[in-house]
């Protein structure tokens, strides 16, 4: 029982103090964020494994706007590897929550290379958590549409930022 509460109470002293540590983003910052990621299909038959970089603007307090680049390498069952790049322009809503950013929104690009060239896009939600004043962690999951498949994937990635 006592391990419980004391479980229960450093949940809350973490919760507060990420709440009042006011990190957030405002008005014309900058980000640039390293990632990994993976990726898979409905059916998770087909996987991909990336590195992407991305550089964003703060239009206000809350609405970014993202330039994302990746690149991948593909691993379909009875096939050699391939290799894949991704060009995505999103625009996000941030909720500024001291040092823990949940944000939600919307991506569209273009992906090419070993794979169809197709144009991609769909919505988006992740978080951002601040280590300190200018640098975070984060994760995102994406629900991508391929035009020319009428496919879907999932993209999820984790990565480290930093906002200028």
């Amino acid at each position: 029982m006592t391990h419980k509460m004391l479980l229960a109470a450093s949940i809350f002293c973490f919760a507060v103090s990420a709440i009042g540590l006011g990190q957030g983003f405002t008005a014309g910052d900058k980000i640039f964020t390293i990632s990994g990621i993976g990726s898979s299909t409905e059916g998770f038959e087909d996987n991909a494994f990336a590195a992407q970089a991305e550089l964003g603007y703060f239009l206000t307090d809350a609405w970014e706007i993202d330039l994302r680049q990746a690149v991948s390498i593909l691993d379909e069952p009875g096939s050699d590897d391939d290799w894949a790049g991704r060009t995505v322009l999103s625009l996000d809503y941030n909720f500024n929550m001291g040092c823990i950013v949940p944000f939600v929104g919307f991506n569209a690009g273009w992906q090419y290379g070993d794979v169809m060239d197709t144009c991609i896009g769909g919505p988006e939600a992740g978080l951002r958590w601040f280590v300190n004043d200018t640098t975070y962690i984060q994760l995102r999951a994406e629900y991508e549409c391929i035009s020319d498949k009428l496919d879907t994937g999932y993209f999820y990635s984790l990565g480290v930022g930093f906002r200028f």
